[in-house]
């Protein structure tokens, strides 16, 4: 999966770090939410870091399983 370099990575309350998909509000519970766990993540080694939006603000993450496509 691709992702900015700037996101934030923030362990769940399972001591995993998670991707959640197909949410709009956190808050609530949609049914097309998939969380998947995160097994490596990536920052482009040229990123400046700080949440800086540039040019290699890019990120690679690996997830445990795939997301499947949930849109009705």
């Amino acid at each position: 999966m691709i992702s900015a370099g700037h996101c934030n990575i923030k362990y769940s309350n399972t001591g995993f770090v998670e991707v959640v998909a197909g949410e709009y509000n956190l808050s609530a519970n949609d049914p097309n939410r998939q969380k998947r766990r995160v097994i490596k993540y990536f920052v482009h080694e040229k990123y400046p870091g700080g949440g800086v939006v540039s040019p290699n603000d890019l990120g690679l993450v690996i997830l445990q399983t795939i997301i499947t496509n949930s849109v009705n």
